[in-house]
């Protein structure tokens, strides 16, 4: 669960790098 924990943080951190993994998580 920590694991999940860091990407949430990290997404926040970076809301453009997570804007494009979820654009192209939702192409898949």
């Amino acid at each position: 669960m920590k694991e999940t924990i860091e990407l949430k943080i990290s997404g926040m951190h970076c809301a453009g790098c997570v804007g494009s993994v979820e654009g192209a998580l939702r192409k898949v």
